[in-house]
């Protein structure tokens, strides 16, 4: 039989179509088109390995997201720009950016070691609000790095790949925590264990902070730098009235306990100078120490308590004062001037500032002398005692609708001396002037400055809408996801819940459940150091304003020199002088450089590589360190299954925090790691419906079954009790319980595991060898199939990168060494 020529079967049209090939007849064409589609529904719905997703959309859908959202958020975030005066705005139009066509495409930046990289174009608007003058013009913001098919970057002329990062997803996390007391600094175990529980709050940008509940159940809030806080002085820092904090927690008289504490410490201070003077004085003081038991006994938020405290003159010892670090404070301004005593915020402020006393004093001085002038004379610094303390006690009444303010009780401890010091304290207090602007600080300004910049504001603090989201969930409220900073709302609702873990009323949270993990993959890396030379840039913007406005004469503004004769000329000059790429360029210089994510791509073989794209670390910035990580953090915990492989891991100091991303997992938008189920109601597994991906705090309700279960045909699973995993546990359970079934063996290993046949038979740590030896494996020149496989091989070239792939699915009907044709349905 004559062969036909590669001509004649271009020439045929539709190649089942020729007339000398027998399917003329319509019939005929229809019965092989329903074979055909019979075949390929079968191999859809029973073949599992269908739906495994595409093995690098986890690069390619965070890179994506960071092209149609990222960068738009974090221009729109540096909006506007002004000048010191508010004289020349700068205002950025994000939505409206352009990325050029690559210079070098991807071969030819690998050949002469160029990057691959694509120009970011944005609309910037120039206002002169004195001149009353907009221009308006395209500028270069940075060479933007663009991610390849492959899902690695190309950079210099070598591959570069962003791993993902493992951390814990912003939120509040209630933890448990032990006071151990030991009798004798020699003694080996503790004489006294006490368990206490604390809170801590997560962001993705700014401070984080942590409220806590000691020994004593006194309540404070600490941040990573700084002294501790106590907990009422930061509710109403943040400004909450009094009455409205403590008839909103369930135990107001822990928010007291680090005032009564402090008294007593004190109290116990002066009396190893002046022993006990009369039996009067000691009577008062137990009843003081009774009358505080009896309120927590009573445990009743509206306990109606006063007391009273008077300073002890004895004139034949010598007296010594003490100041009271933490006083009583029942006001937010109060609380603001406290917070600006404790943090000192007055050295913080800039050089050009300087100390004046008031109107009347002509006299300044510098800062050290006015600091140690406000410490000698200002009775906010701390509260002065002198000898005994003598405290007369009133009864508490537990049928009083409100808890008098504590202002009567703590208050009244200064003495007479002190009091007078309060009225002249608006003589004696300093005031900060801005030589700029002539502006006047308080000390409650500072105070109240210092929660609004470090908690309230969104340049310096992010929750992020993850956070956000889980915050409202956990404290049961009902914020707008938008509103990402930290609110009064949410400090108050922490306290109430970590007061009713106290009582045992609420659980504390597993932190190394991965629904308390976030991944962050290689868009979130590239978007949040875009974000930082975007900061960059606005402080060399705002320098500049300033500046540019400080050297032009008094009559002589920007405006005019952008409105004179040469404008076209001058404009040009002035735009590239406000804007370059140096700020955002060196900041991706330095992330792909010296970032400990960035790393060369292995390219050993198509497994390393995409293994290599598929690997996630708890290590790296925001994450932990190899050298202090425990064997919880390094462990496996049930919540893995079907996210993170149990075998495959390095040996040796990363055991445990390099992990690989298993074959069928996604990510959410979240961020949080699903895993495919099949739905089963009454015993009947609905494979008809398709799969479902489940996140790790949806999974852990329902009960899942072993994915290797023999299944009926009509899709029934056996009468006896099967193997089934309810959150932590393992039980066995009948299969009319059933809500999930697994859908592969394959759903929790990696790739690089499932290519070991027979892994079921082999030991754990054997298998962890072989999964990273075969990514040692030196391709040959002739590659061959290997005579025992899993059917993982074909779909893990394909993905790489590194076979031919079409389009559309089909059969093969002619393929040559120039040619392929596939027959489509």
């Amino acid at each position: 039989m004559q062969k036909k020529t590669e001509a004649q079967l271009n020439k045929n049209h539709k190649f089942f179509g020729n007339r000398n090939s027998g399917f003329n007849d319509e019939r005929t064409r229809f019965i092989l088109w329903r074979a055909a589609h019979k075949i390929l529904f079968n191999f859809l719905m029973y073949n599992s390995n269908y739906y495994i997703p595409d093995l690098l959309e986890i690069q390619r859908k965070g890179f994506f997201y960071l092209l149609e959202k990222g960068i738009i958020e974090e221009i729109t975030k540096r909006n506007p720009i002004t000048s010191f005066e508010k004289q020349i705005e700068i205002f950025f139009y994000p939505e409206h950016y352009r990325l050029t066509k690559p210079y070098y495409s991807i071969q030819q930046a690998i050949f002469y070691k160029k990057s691959y990289v694509s120009k970011l174009y944005v609309p910037v608007q120039l206002t002169d609000r004195k001149k009353k003058r907009v221009f308006l013009k395209w500028m270069l913001f940075a060479h933007f790095p663009l991610m390849t098919n492959r899902g690695h970057f190309v950079l210099n002329g070598s591959a570069r790949v962003i791993i993902n990062q493992l951390v814990r997803s912003p939120g509040i996390y209630f933890r448990k925590n032990f006071h151990e007391i030991y009798s004798s600094k020699w003694s080996e175990k503790p004489s006294t264990t006490f368990c206490r529980f604390y809170a801590d709050i997560i962001c993705l940008k700014g401070t984080w902070l942590r409220l806590e509940c000691d020994k004593d159940f006194s309540m404070w809030a600490k941040t990573k730098k700084g002294p501790k806080i106590p907990l009422l002085w930061f509710l109403l820092g943040m400004g909450l009235g009094e009455k409205y904090i403590l008839n909103s927690v369930s135990k107001p008289m822990y928010l007291f306990e680090s005032f009564t504490k402090e008294i007593e410490k004190l109290r116990q201070s002066n009396s190893r100078f002046f022993g006990n003077t009369d039996q009067k004085n000691s009577t008062r003081s137990s009843q003081l120490k009774s009358q505080v038991q009896k309120a927590k006994s009573l445990q009743q938020p509206k306990t109606n308590l006063s007391i009273r405290a008077s300073q002890l003159k004895t004139g034949r010892r010598q007296q010594t004062t003490k100041q009271l670090k933490y006083a009583y404070v029942s006001s937010p301004q109060q609380a603001w001037e406290q917070i600006q005593q404790l943090f000192k915020l007055k050295k913080t402020l800039r050089k050009s500032s300087v100390f004046t006393v008031d109107k009347s004093t002509s006299t300044s001085y510098d800062m050290d002398k006015r600091n140690n002038s406000i410490q000698k004379h200002s009775p906010f610094v701390g509260q002065v005692f002198t000898g005994n303390l003598r405290v007369p006690l009133q009864s508490a009444q537990s049928n009083s609708t409100h808890m008098k303010s504590f202002a009567e009780s703590l208050a009244s401890t200064n003495s007479g001396q002190v009091q007078t010091q309060q009225k002249n304290l608006s003589a004696l207090r300093a005031s900060v002037v801005d030589k700029r602007t002539g502006k006047k600080f308080k000390a409650y300004e500072l105070g109240r400055k210092w929660f609004s910049n470090k908690f309230m504001n969104p340049r310096t603090y992010d929750l992020g809408k993850q956070g956000r989201w889980s915050i409202n969930k956990k404290l049961g409220l009902t914020l707008p996801i938008q509103q990402t900073t930290l609110t009064a709302l949410d400090v108050l609702t922490a306290t109430d819940s970590l007061m009713r873990i106290e009582d045992g009323f609420l659980e504390v949270d597993d932190i190394d459940h991965l629904k308390n993990k976030k991944l962050r993959t290689a868009g979130e890396c590239v978007q949040e150091i875009f974000s930082i030379g975007l900061i960059r840039l606005e402080k060399s913007i705002r320098l500049k304003l300033n500046d540019v406005r400080q050297s032009l004469p008094q009559k002589s503004s920007l405006g005019r020199r952008f409105g004179s004769k040469q404008s076209s000329h001058q404009n040009h000059l002035n735009f590239h002088s406000l804007i370059n790429t140096r700020p955002i360029n060196g900041a991706f210089r330095e992330f792909f450089g010296t970032h400990p994510l960035s790393q060369f791509m292995d390219q050993i073989n198509p497994l390393a590589e995409i293994t290599h794209k598929r690997r996630l670390t708890s290590l790296g910035p925001g994450g932990v360190s190899r050298d202090t990580a425990t064997l919880a953090i390094r462990g496996i915990h049930p919540s893995h299954y079907g996210r993170i492989c149990p075998i495959e891991t390095p040996e040796g100091k990363n055991t445990g925090l390099v992990n690989s991303i298993t074959t069928f997992a996604k990510i959410s938008p979240e961020g949080f790691l699903c895993s495919p189920f099949y739905k089963v109601y009454k015993g009947q597994v609905q494979k008809n419906l398709g799969v479902f991906f489940l996140g790790p705090a949806e999974e852990e309700h329902f009960q899942t079954a072993t994915p290797d279960l023999n299944l009926t045909s009509l899709g029934f699973l056996p009468n006896s009790p099967i193997p089934v995993r309810l959150g932590k546990r393992f039980v066995r359970m009948k299969s009319q319980k059933l809500a999930l079934m697994g859908v592969s063996p394959l759903q929790m290993i990696s790739v690089a595991t499932s290519f070991i046949p027979f892994l079921e038979h082999d030991d754990a740590n054997r298998a962890l060898m072989g999964s990273n030896m075969q990514r040692q494996a030196v391709p040959l020149l002739k590659p061959e199939r290997p005579f025992i496989g899993t059917g993982l091989e074909a779909r893990v070239v394909s993905d790489s990168g590194h076979a031919l792939t079409s389009k559309t699915s089909g059969y093969v009907f002619y393929s040559s060494g120039s040619k392929i044709y596939v027959y489509t349905f």
